[in-house]
């Protein structure tokens, strides 16, 4: 199937105009995007196709806790070098042969600069059956200060309020840009409410980071 447009997270951050993704028996993520010399090769060169990242699809854009999102991983297999006709933006094509399967979700903490411990807005989304999984990824796609961590979890509980909730992932201490896919978590999870935490430590730290979750 594929779906257009709608925006592309491939750590780091590339934000493509126009998106298809297939699911036959591979899945493949293919995009266009503008060309900005300084951004796009300082992360992708001819030396990063056979590298795996993660990568998020947000059909809204809205930035909405809640927001419909399909995340996975995979490896670059292809990039294609800046083209367009004489005074055109310059675009450039990638593609993305997903190792993981795609994961139908939701946005639980919006793409967003954050500066100071805290936790993202509460998400109701029904968790997995005893014949499911539990996902989650995080995308740290810009991080400044001096000596700055951080460290996400994602918690869940049974009402809105969070009380007493359940650590279900805990992400590795970033100190920087970059991806994570938590290994699944098999259900049964009864829980109805979930909520990203942040961690944050260092000088003037800032890290602009967002995290999915599904179930499949």
């Amino acid at each position: 199937f594929s779906l257009k447009p709608g925006r592309f997270l491939c750590e780091p951050l590339a934000l493509c105009s126009d998106i298809d993704f297939h699911h036959e028996h591979q899945l493949q993520i293919a995009g266009v995007a503008g060309y900005d010399a300084g951004e796009v090769t300082a992360v992708f060169t001819p030396n990063t196709v056979g590298t795996q990242y993660g990568a998020a699809i947000v059909p809204q854009d809205t930035g909405t806790t809640g927001d419909v999102a399909f995340f996975t991983r995979g490896l670059l297999s292809s990039l294609n070098a800046p083209g367009g006709a004489i005074g055109d933006v310059a675009t450039f094509e990638m593609m993305l042969d997903g190792d993981t399967a795609l994961v139908p979700g939701q946005v639980l903490a919006p793409l967003a600069a954050r500066t100071t411990t805290g936790n993202s807005s509460v998400l109701t989304m029904t968790g997995p059956t005893a014949s499911q999984r539990l996902y989650a990824a995080l995308h740290i796609t810009a991080s400044s200060g001096a000596t700055p961590s951080v460290t996400v979890t994602v918690q869940s509980s049974t009402v809105v309020g969070m009380t007493s909730p359940t650590t279900r992932f805990t992400f590795a201490a970033a100190t920087g840009t970059g991806w994570q896919f938590a290994t699944p978590l098999a259900g049964a999870i009864t829980d109805g409410f979930y909520r990203a935490t942040f961690t944050i430590s260092g000088v003037t730290p800032s890290f602009t980071a967002a995290v999915f979750l599904g179930v499949l």
